[in-house]
């Protein structure tokens, strides 16, 4: 039977592209087992420039492969390639690999301050503070919308997360029954997700903060909270839009609010996300942008679980504006 397949990409008989051979039916030219190098039906034609470097390399390491050749030098790569897995960085890593313990080799995120940053009196009930044997982030995630409320959930898989609600009575039903029944209703938030309404408090001694308010009050709730924010944390908006009056993107919000903060840590995650979907562990992806590399990376280590995977960018303008146009283009 397998001697009847063929041998790369043609198409399946008749063909149209070649002669007949001798008394037999047209048949298809170049059965060779590799890529057509052309367009699917059509006629075979000699390969030029660059097309003509790359099939004559494909070619020559047909013929190593054939006589033995280069098979030491391929051990002796993928032996490389193991030995360098641990410190590839998280642009090869997988979803599933980013379990609690894989993210406690690499310790608290880049540029987190010390333990002795501790809480204000009005912090977060003593309870929802989880002891652990790892090193904990603790990530304040302002805003307990929809959005925010799914992204509280994805990062209490990687961090201790505080939500904070503007409204006491919805931070106090989170906190006791894990529901947001306003705003993701039927959908069961983890146990270990803390709720606040206590907007400094939450901030307090947080190694990240994410923004998670509709574009329209993004400044007035981040003014409130900056006395909590310290200047080298990252701070990471979810907000999609431009400022009304100002006409400024959220992240530059940020730098307006945050004069003396790091423009290296304020960064954006966006992408074609629906919260439903995203707490309901739908397959998704997104992508974080920031001038920090190091720090982004990070964040996408504390934000990537088994169904929702997340990309790093340094291109903070063009995500951010990419985001907005976005809504435009759905609502038109």
């Amino acid at each position: 039977m397998r001697r009847r397949l063929p041998g790369g990409d043609d198409l399946a008989r008749p063909r149209a592209d070649a002669g007949t051979h001798r008394h037999g039916a047209p048949g298809g030219g170049d059965r060779c087992p590799r890529h057509a190098g052309r367009p699917v039906g059509g006629p075979a034609h000699p390969l030029q420039g660059t097309q003509a470097a790359l099939a004559s390399r494909h070619r020559a390491d047909g013929r190593r492969r054939r006589s033995g050749e280069g098979a030491t030098r391929r051990r002796r790569v993928r032996r490389d390639r193991s030995r360098d897995d641990g410190d590839r960085g998280l642009r090869s890593a997988r979803p599933g690999d980013l379990s609690p313990a894989s993210c406690s080799q690499r310790g608290r995120l880049v540029g987190a301050r010390s333990k002795d940053r501790g809480r204000s009196a009005g912090s977060a009930p003593r309870a929802c503070r989880r002891v652990a044997s790892r090193a904990v982030t603790r990530v304040a995630v302002i805003g307990a919308g929809s959005w925010g409320t799914a992204a509280a959930a994805i990062l209490t898989k990687h961090a201790e997360v505080t939500l904070w609600a503007r409204d006491d009575a919805l931070a106090r039903t989170i906190q006791r029954v894990h529901v947001n029944p306003r705003y993701l209703p039927g959908i069961a938030l983890p146990e270990t997700l803390c709720a606040s309404s206590d907007l400094v408090g939450t901030c307090t001694g947080a190694d990240v903060i994410v923004v998670a308010v509709p574009s329209h009050g993004f400044r007035d709730v981040l003014t409130a909270a900056a006395s909590a924010i310290p200047d080298d944390v990252p701070v990471l908006s979810l907000s999609k839009g431009v400022e009304q009056q100002t006409h400024l993107r959220m992240t530059e919000v940020v730098s307006d609010v945050l004069p003396t903060h790091s423009r290296e840590r304020i960064g954006v995650l966006t992408g074609p996300n629906l919260a439903r979907e995203v707490a309901e562990a739908q397959p998704t992806a997104s992508v974080i942008a920031m001038r920090d590399p190091d720090t982004a990376e990070e964040l996408q280590r504390l934000f990537m679980t088994s169904t929702f995977r997340v990309y790093t960018n340094p291109d903070v303008v063009g995500c951010e504006i990419a985001g907005a146009l976005k809504n435009v283009i759905a609502i038109a």
